[in-house]
Parts: structure tokens; C-alpha cells; sequence
């Protein structure tokens, strides 16, 4: 069962990694990205110092829902995870299984007894903590500072409503860097950002990557983000559609993730 599980969320976690990157050691200062990013529109670059301002607000609370879908689109399976995010004792972000449910049937106990003996494999073999933490990051935000000497902007002449703003439509592309040790070729990330055109607030964020993950034959991820407490810009909702291939089985997915409670993290020093 739990092997038939793991092929069929194959794609998941590729988009929770999303959330849940290392954080690089240090970021680009704002005049040396201003200067990096020479040339770019005046409202991508009011969108990135947004961005900066408010990239250590971490979502308390989280509601993932992935579907496996049929031919025609439908709902032939469904499962429910909340989590609840919180500190842990070295000041890593630690998640916890609150409540699940696969098919309408209340499977929590099932998940939460998954993810302690996942964190406990983790600190088996040093790749984590036994309890499930993380170090937070959108560090590799076509947004982010430290990315602007590398990314290519378009800014189109299209114009869309989102959330209630007018806002331009920006189209990008960037070399996805990976780090030392990992294997495999670097990926592109190419999208498309859409930004309120009078606060310089992105409003949704759009992308796919170059080459596609083993497996998967195709991958579209959509950010929504809002306002939140104290006029901050936080991620609201995560969307992917996914389909790929494991055995000669393919297999659809869509996935919603909504992010609530938002509080600020700092990444713990680690050389203390």
C-alpha cells in the first residue's frame, strides 16, 4: 500500500520543495541587486524589493489537497492534509500532521505515524531532524535579489485583472543554479508574473521548468498571493496540474495548497 502511495504522490513533493529549499548563506544587498538588474522595468524591480521585504513570512497553517484525475478531468481519488507549522527547539520550521483523509475516510493517524518515521529515516541518515524540520526559503524566486543579474525580463503589453488589480504581465526565464554535490543538469524556469501595476504587488506567479523531473511529462505551478496582517504581501495559494508516467501507468494530478497564519522566521545561525 504505502509503495502503491508513493508512486501515485510522485509529483508532490516536487512542489512542496518549493517551499522548503535551503536558504542560501547570504543575499544580494539591495543596491548591488539594483545595480545587477540594470535595465529592468522600474515595476518588476518594485515588485522585487516587496519581495525581499516580506520573504521571511512563513504560513502557520497549511491545507494541501492533491487529486488524481481521469481522462476527462474528474476527481477519481482525493486526499486532505492540514499542517501546522511552527518553531522548533533549534529554531527550524517543524510541521505536524493535524488532520488527513483520503476518499472521504479520516486517515490522520495513519499520516502522522508516516511523517515520524520519515523524520526518524531522516536523522537515521543525517539528512534532517526526527522531527520533520525544515529550513525555509523562496530563495529561488525569479523575484529574489540575488537572481536578477541572471534572469531575462519581457514586459508584455498584455493587461489582466487578478484579485481585483489591473497588472502587467511579465514574462521570464532563468538558469535554476544547483548546488554543490547535487547531480543532473540545471534546470530553466520560465513563466510569467503578474503585477499590480499601481503598488508593484505581485499578484500571481506562473511557471514550468526545463527539463521536466524524471517521469513527468508535463508541470504548470501557479502562485496566488494577498494582503496580510500589517499590510504585508504573503503567498495565499499554491496550484499545480501534473501528469507523467511510472511503469507504463500514467497518471494526472492537480493539487491545491492554501497558506494561512503567516509569522516571520529567521534562519537560525548555524555556526552557534
Amino acid at each position: 500500500m504505502r509503495k502503491q502511495r508513493t508512486i501515485e504522490l510522485a509529483l508532490v513533493p516536487i512542489l512542496i520543495a518549493l517551499l522548503w529549499q535551503p536558504t542560501y548563506a547570504a543575499t544580494a544587498a539591495p543596491d548591488t541587486a539594483a545595480a545587477a538588474a540594470k535595465g529592468h522595468p522600474a515595476l518588476w524591480m518594485k515588485a522585487v524589493e516587496i519581495y525581499e521585504q516580506n520573504k521571511n513570512l512563513v504560513p502557520g497553517k497549511v491545507v494541501e489537497k492533491t487529486q488524481e484525475l481521469n481522462d476527462k478531468g474528474q476527481a477519481k481519488s482525493e486526499e486532505i492534509i492540514e499542517l501546522s507549522l511552527s518553531l522548533d527547539p533549534a529554531g527550524k520550521i517543524k510541521s505536524e500532521v493535524v488532520k488527513a483523509s483520503k476518499n472521504g475516510k479520516d486517515t490522520t493517524k495513519e499520516e502522522q505515524k508516516e511523517a515520524e518515521d520519515s523524520g526518524r529515516k531522516a536523522a537515521k541518515d543525517k539528512t534532517g531532524s526526527a522531527t520533520t524540520s525544515h529550513s525555509f526559503s523562496y530563495s529561488e524566486s525569479p523575484l529574489s535579489a540575488k537572481v536578477q543579474s541572471e534572469v531575462r525580463i519581457t514586459e508584455t503589453n498584455i493587461r489582466e485583472t487578478v484579485g481585483g488589480a489591473t497588472c502587467v504581465c511579465f514574462d521570464f526565464v532563468y538558469l535554476q543554479k544547483r548546488e554543490a554535490g547535487l547531480k543532473g543538469k540545471p534546470e530553466m524556469i520560465k513563466g510569467r508574473v503578474w503585477i499590480d501595476e499601481g503598488s508593484g504587488r505581485p499578484m500571481k506567479l506562473q511557471y514550468t521548468t526545463d527539463p521536466l523531473p524524471k517521469h513527468v511529462k508535463s508541470l504548470l505551478t501557479t502562485l496566488r498571493y494577498e494582503t496580510g496582517d500589517n499590510g504585508s504581501w504573503v503567498l495565499k495559494e499554491l496550484m499545480f496540474d501534473a501528469s507523467g508516467s511510472f511503469l507504463f501507468i500514467s497518471k494526472r494530478f492537480h493539487g491545491d495548497l492554501l497558506f494561512s497564519n503567516h509569522f516571520v522566521y529567521v534562519e537560525p545561525d548555524s555556526t552557534k
